[in-house]
């Protein structure tokens, strides 16, 4: 290598000045590497966030609610607070009277009892405890009328309308999961085996808006 260097570049002084160009080259390599590194990636993202963290300064504005006035002082809007009042599903469905008068039967007759009993006596002692129920959400539903003025047949009306919805909604959804699971099983599935509540049964709905203020805090 020594030999083929001086045949090829004779002069001491050019083989130097050769040798210094290579250590150059190779530590401006390093240096541009090293800031390509800093300067692009994730590392440059979070050094940089990290750098302006303490430059960022967040001030929080008070906002101010009330009327909105002319030059002259002439009220031109008034803010006056209303509410919603949303129901949950199952009271919607009739299944929270269900459910409580199960509840009441079970605890009445007891849980060993309760298990050796048939489904058909379940059902009649549960009979026993529906009118009571059934009378405290029929209180439920015409307290909100009465609140709210909005009469018990139009309250009746939004109650339908939302169970229809959902339920079809409903049925769309397990339809679509039946014909999955059968894609998935190549065997047939009943509508049963594929169903599972959706979301909409499992929360509450809105059935009166924009209640007055001093309307919610009697309930």
């Amino acid at each position: 290598m020594r030999r083929w260097l001086r045949r090829t570049i004779p002069s001491m002084f050019h083989r130097r000045l050769l040798l210094l160009a290579l250590i150059a080259t190779v530590l401006l390599g390093a240096l541009g590497l090293r800031a390509a590194r800093l300067t692009t990636g994730e590392r440059h993202d979070y050094y940089r966030a990290k750098a302006e963290r303490p430059l960022q300064q967040v001030t929080t504005i008070p906002t101010v609610r009330g009327r909105i006035l002319d030059r002259t002082g002439a009220v031109l809007a008034l803010d006056e607070p209303s509410w919603d009042v949303h129901v949950h599903y199952t009271l919607l469905t009739q299944e929270w009277v269900l459910e409580q008068a199960q509840t009441a039967a079970r605890l009445t007759v007891g849980w060993d009892s309760w298990k050796e009993m048939s489904g058909y006596e379940r059902d009649a002692k549960a009979a026993e405890f529906l009118p009571a129920y059934d009378e405290q959400l029929e209180q439920m539903w015409q307290l909100l009328a009465d609140l709210s003025g909005t009469p018990r047949d139009e309250l009746e009306a939004t109650r339908q309308q939302i169970v229809r919805r959902t339920e079809q909604v409903a049925a769309l959804v397990s339809e679509k999961r039946r014909q999955e699971r059968m894609a998935e099983l190549g065997e047939e599935v009943t509508a049963a085996e594929a169903y599972t509540p959706i979301r909409e049964q499992t929360q509450t709905h809105a059935v009166l808006f924009d209640v007055s203020n001093d309307a919610v805090a009697l309930l």
